[in-house]
């Protein structure tokens, strides 16, 4: 939630996690990096 809510604001999102689906979910969710 906290990803779509930045990105609908303006921001550039990084997502920092250690598993792999995360970071997969955080791409889908709107992360640019």
């Amino acid at each position: 939630m906290g990803i779509k809510f930045a990105k609908a604001v303006g921001a550039e999102v990084t997502l920092l996690t250690r598993l792999a689906s995360k970071s997969e979910e955080g791409r889908r969710e709107g992360a640019a990096h």
